[in-house]
Formats: C-alpha cells, sequence, structure tokens
C-alpha cells in the first residue's frame, strides 16, 4: 500500500506538469500552497521558502525550454498521471471515515483539475495566438474571443473532460466560421469590398495610406499577406507594375478587375482636349493609348467589381451567401442615388475650365459630363526646365480664372510656381480615398467627395 512517500511524488509529478504550462512562476506559487495543504499524511513535508525557491527556478527553466512542447504533451501527460502517481489511495485509517476522506481528498482534486485547466487554456491560447498572428488584424480579433471560450468553458464546474470536449467543439466550429481573408491592392477597392462585406467581415489593403499604386515596392511583409490572403483583388499590370510576379506563387483566388467582363475601359488619348500642345495633354506615367487604369472611378465599374466579389465570397462562405448578395443589392442602390447626386452637384460647372497634375479622372469625368482643360506634364524626379514652365505658365494666362488641382499627399513644387500673381486656385482631388475610414459608404464618400471638391473650386472662380 502506498503511503506517504507516493504521495509525496504524486505532489512532485502534479507540480511539474502545472510547471511545464506555467506563464510566470508567481502565478503557480498559490497552487504549491494549495497542494501541501492537502497533503494529510504524517511525515510529508509541507511546502515552504525553499521548495518553493526550487520550484520557481524549474518552472522558469520549463517556460523556456519547454513551451513550445506544452501542447503536444499535456493531455497525454496528464492521462498518465491521473492513472499512474497522482491516483488516490485510501489508507487503512482513511478507510473509517469515507466522509472525511472524500473532504480530504477534494482539494488536491479541484488543485488537479486547476491544474489542467490552466494548462488547456495556455495550450489552446498558443495554438489560437500561432494562427492569430498568421492573420493580422483578423487573427487578433479571432485570438482574443477564442481565449475567452477557453476561459469560460473551463471555469465552469463540470468534469474535467465535458469542460475540454465542449471547448474543443467550440473552438472547431468557430474556426469553420472565421472571416474570409480578403486583401486588396489599393483603397478604392477595399472600400467596394468593404460594402460587400458590411456585417460579416473586414476587408484589408496592401498599399499604405500616400503609397503610389505606379511606383510602389513590396516589403517581405506585404509578400507574405499576398501569399496568405484568401480572396486578393488588383487592377492589373498597367496599374499595380510590381504585383505580377509576386502573384505567380498564389495557388488561391486572384482577380485582376480590368479583365472582369463588363468593365467600361478607357484609354489615354481618347477625346484629347488639345491637339495642339499634345505634350502637355498626358502625363509622363501614361501614353496615348495606354489602358487607363484609374477605372475605379466609374460606379458603373465598381457596380461589376461589386458582383464579382459577392459572388467570390458566397463561393467560399456559402453560410453567408445571403447576406453578400443582400449587401450588392444595397451597395447598387446607393450608387444610383449618388449618380443623381453627383450630376446635381456638378450641373453648374460643367463648363469651367480647370487644370491637372495627374491624368485621373477621366473616368469620373466622363460619367459626370465634365473636362479638364490640360494635363501639366511633371515628372515627380524631374523639374521641368525654364522653357517649360513658361509654356504652361502662357496656357494659365490664356484662360484666366481657373482651377489647378493636384493629388494628397504632396503638392508639386511648381504649382506656386506656375500661379503666382494669376487669377488662379489651387486645390486637391483625391483619387484614392487618403485618410478616409474604411466602411460599408466609404467607396460613395470617396467619389461624393471628388464631385464637391471640383465643385467647390470651380464656383468660385
Amino acid at each position: 500500500m502506498p503511503g506517504a512517500a507516493d504521495d509525496g511524488i504524486a505532489d512532485t509529478r502534479l507540480l511539474q506538469l502545472n510547471g511545464d504550462m506555467a506563464q510566470s512562476a508567481n502565478e503557480k506559487l498559490p497552487l504549491v500552497r494549495m497542494l501541501g495543504m492537502a497533503t494529510t499524511d504524517k511525515g510529508v513535508e509541507r511546502s515552504d521558502a525553499v521548495h518553493e525557491t526550487v520550484f520557481q527556478k524549474e518552472v522558469q527553466r520549463a517556460v523556456h525550454r519547454w513551451r513550445r512542447r506544452a501542447t503536444a504533451i499535456l493531455f497525454a501527460q496528464h492521462r498518465q498521471d491521473v492513472v499512474g502517481a497522482q491516483r488516490f489511495v485510501a489508507l487503512p485509517h482513511q478507510l473509517q471515515y469515507p466522509a472525511a476522506q472524500r473532504r480530504q481528498a477534494q482539494p488536491l482534486t479541484s488543485a488537479q483539475s486547476v491544474g489542467f485547466s490552466q494548462g488547456a487554456v495556455h495550450a489552446m491560447g498558443m495554438v489560437m495566438r500561432t494562427g492569430g498572428q498568421r492573420r493580422n488584424g483578423h487573427g487578433q480579433r479571432r485570438f482574443w474571443i477564442e481565449t475567452l471560450l477557453c476561459y469560460l468553458f473551463l471555469t465552469i464546474r463540470v468534469p474535467t473532460v465535458a469542460r475540454f470536449l465542449t471547448l474543443f467543439v467550440a473552438f472547431i466550429a468557430f474556426s469553420a466560421h472565421a472571416d474570409v481573408h480578403v486583401l486588396t491592392s489599393i483603397k478604392p477597392l477595399q472600400q467596394i469590398a468593404a460594402a460587400v462585406q458590411e456585417g460579416v467581415g473586414s476587408p484589408e489593403v496592401l498599399l499604405p495610406p500616400g503609397a503610389s499604386p505606379h511606383h510602389y515596392a513590396l516589403r517581405p511583409s506585404d509578400v507574405r499577406r499576398v501569399a496568405e490572403a484568401d480572396l486578393l483583388y488588383w487592377i492589373g499590370p498597367d496599374m499595380e507594375g510590381f504585383l505580377p510576379k509576386v502573384l505567380t506563387s498564389r495557388s488561391k483566388t486572384t482577380v485582376a478587375v480590368q479583365s472582369l467582363p463588363g468593365m467600361k475601359l478607357r484609354h489615354f488619348g481618347e477625346d484629347s482636349h488639345s491637339h495642339d500642345e499634345d505634350h502637355d495633354d498626358h502625363d509622363h506615367d501614361h501614353r496615348p493609348g495606354s489602358l487607363d487604369a484609374h477605372l475605379w472611378l466609374s460606379s458603373v465599374n465598381a457596380r461589376v467589381i461589386a458582383g464579382k466579389m459577392a459572388a467570390d465570397l458566397a463561393s467560399v462562405d456559402p453560410a453567408n451567401a445571403d447576406r453578400y448578395t443582400r449587401n450588392l443589392a444595397t451597395f447598387t442602390q446607393r450608387l444610383d442615388a449618388l449618380d443623381t447626386r453627383i450630376k446635381a452637384r456638378v450641373a453648374g460647372v460643367a463648363g469651367k475650365p480647370y487644370f491637372v497634375f495627374h491624368e485621373a479622372f477621366d473616368y469620373f469625368e466622363a460619367e459626370y459630363g465634365l473636362k479638364h482643360t490640360g494635363v501639366f506634364s511633371v515628372a515627380s524626379e524631374v523639374q521641368p526646365g525654364a522653357q517649360h514652365v513658361a509654356a504652361m505658365r502662357k496656357r494659365l494666362q490664356e484662360v484666366g480664372k481657373t482651377c489647378v488641382f493636384s493629388e494628397p499627399p504632396l503638392r508639386p513644387r511648381l504649382a506656386e510656381t506656375l500661379t503666382a500673381g494669376l487669377p488662379v486656385r489651387l486645390a486637391e482631388l483625391d483619387a484614392l480615398g487618403g485618410t478616409d475610414p474604411v466602411d460599408a459608404q466609404g467607396y460613395e464618400r470617396l467619389l461624393d467627395k471628388l464631385g464637391g471638391d471640383l465643385a467647390s473650386c470651380l464656383e468660385q472662380l
């Protein structure tokens, strides 16, 4: 019949199990004391300062060396200990008092249950944290929700096995309904995706605010995000020239929206505004005859893109297919109202002259009856010569009162030089949405603001 030595081994095995799974030694010291109090046989030493110090060192070593192994060995170790050294064996004198025996056994079984529950929380937390790191913002939200599930289920006063089984089922069910990871190259596409995913998920964007899709350089973290996204949407090689090489390694759904059926596409050089000075009518990034890839500035194209996104999302997430369909219908209705509103807003300024530094607004202008007078061709890395500057300034003098629009976040240094002393107003048009919040109405705000900024400047001429 085992005696005090066996009980000492049981305490040591249980302490070792909880030490391997500990996040810090201090969190486990109360458990050590509780186990010491639960040992009732004579001759067995209680937990004292010396034992706590030794235990603390062992735990700290275990945290650094064995934390990654904890998940794999947790349940096998627990099973072995329960049927082995940790089992309760009644001593002869305890058999005479069954009620007292149960009361004495209860603290140690409670401690054992607490230790296993804490270990399970830690192990499941490790699993979920690892998954969360792969999903950035999505993963962080999932990690905290799942950790809460662990806490709730593992602290309910039910048997340990039942508690774990309930947690496991809940974890699997939650993971099965995780958000679809949607990544877009630029913010306007992210805003369209947000309208389709409203109430279900939140899309992410690759380019940071202020970055140009014409000249962006991918970072290693960007490459990882591209590889991990469930659905990826970009304009196409005519816009994001930095993406095609990276996309060759993707096995998941990737959509270049410029190739979608039903898109209304334009090419630079269509409806040229001034044929006598052709060199000033197209900026250095856009040669005549090439595809104008600023296609998101047409609400007609936005409807096509949103339709494709809704179909893709319904395919990978059929449980929410009806929601995506409803969101698409609502988005389309809002765009109909937006078209009417913008046309009314710009109707009074349609014939007034204005200039741009970047030929990015032809889609918007064609849709709402506007037309820029000319483009000031300025390469970002080269300051134009004095003769070129004089020619551009002469054009402004000939036109008279006008507006000159640049794009944030930077205004060309040439702007003040060109307009000094002339009846010219400087303003901005943001084709990408800048720091505007991302939500279901974000795309509409983008177009609405373009119409409002154009009208506000031209109305003051």
